[in-house]
């Protein structure tokens, strides 16, 4: 009924060939004695496009950035000098990694310096 309103499918039941021919075999699972079948969106959503973007950004960081990014991760709610002790980083470089980690959009402040956490996306 699903592929007849979406119009896969007529009467005369030509609803798999065209998705078969559309989207190929692999949609199509068994499991169950059921037959189930995962048609892909035509694009993605603004989420999953930002969580593609956040993944393919964090593959082309340094060392010393991931490094600082996983020390926030850990303990959000660390200062920088607490950061820059926690990686042996200068307090100078770690404030350059943070504003570098911040524009490409991987880390975010939330709140004031002294009482605010960092987010990491």
């Amino acid at each position: 009924m699903i592929f007849m309103a979406s119009k896969y499918a007529e009467q005369s039941g030509h609803g798999v060939p065209t998705i078969v021919e559309k989207y190929g075999r692999e949609v199509f699972s068994f499991d169950d004695g059921m037959i189930k079948v995962s048609i892909p969106l035509a694009y993605d959503r603004e989420e999953v496009t930002e969580r593609k973007n956040r993944v393919f950004l964090r593959k082309g960081l340094t060392k010393n950035q991931e490094q600082v990014l996983d020390y926030l991760k850990s303990n959000p709610m660390a200062t920088l000098q607490e950061a820059a002790s926690g990686c042996e980083l200068s307090l100078g470089g770690v404030k350059k990694i943070c504003l570098k980690l911040q524009e490409i959009g991987v880390l975010e402040r939330e709140g004031s310096k002294r009482d605010g956490q960092w987010i990491v996306k």
